[in-house]
């Protein structure tokens, strides 16, 4: 259940931003995405090289559905103008996930126009700069459940093995729609860290 301070923010949000949530019922993004060149194809795997961005991020643990609700619900009123400046910024995609052993990290991209992101009111959060990065990626579509990123790991996996040296694994999982976007229009990707700027 719901605290009531959780519904108390989710009705503080933006009018712009739910507005321009309504194409997103059907699969069409007006949000802006972290802007990267396709260096390689093969097949369905595509070798993406992104350019350096700033994420804000949190970590908890817990099963994965109620941390992604818990995770989103913070970092949304983060975005919307919880925290130290009350600047609200706007919304992008995707939103991405890492596991570890018995916790999650959920990240938001903060817009490029924002220079330098406000401090979080909330001691979770944490902003990062994510360098340079060069990842495999794949994408599939239908609702991100656990059990549906799990398949798709294991595909990639399956997929990189033929490569001539086949990467270690560090993934990670992009969600571009919200819950309410039509399953078989939702698209997600999982991605799998080849290099970035700081290795």
């Amino acid at each position: 259940m719901k605290t009531q301070s959780n519904r108390s923010e989710k009705r503080t949000f933006p009018l712009s931003s739910w507005l321009k949530g309504i194409p997103g019922l059907v699969g069409i993004r007006l949000e802006k995405s972290p802007c990267y060149e396709c260096v390689l194809t093969d097949g369905d795997l595509e070798v993406r090289d992104y350019a350096p961005m700033t994420l804000a991020q949190i970590t908890l643990s817990g099963p994965f559905e109620s941390f992604r609700e818990t995770a989103f619900d913070l970092l949304t009123s983060y975005i919307f103008g919880k925290n130290s400046d009350a600047l609200k910024m706007e919304m992008t995609t995707p939103i991405f996930f890492d596991r570890f052993e018995n916790h999650w990290t959920m990240s938001f991209v903060i817009p490029a126009s924002v220079d330098v992101p406000p401090k979080p009111t909330d001691d979770r959060i944490r902003i990062v700069k994510r360098p340079r990065t060069t990842v495999v990626a794949l994408t599939y579509h239908g609702t991100n459940t656990l059990e549906q990123m799990e398949k798709y790991a294991t595909e990639l996996k399956t997929k990189i093995a033929a490569w001539p040296k086949p990467p270690d694994y560090s993934l990670q999982f992009a969600q571009y729609d919200g819950p309410a976007t039509v399953p078989l229009l939702k698209k997600n990707e999982i991605h799998l860290i080849l290099e970035d700027e700081e290795h």
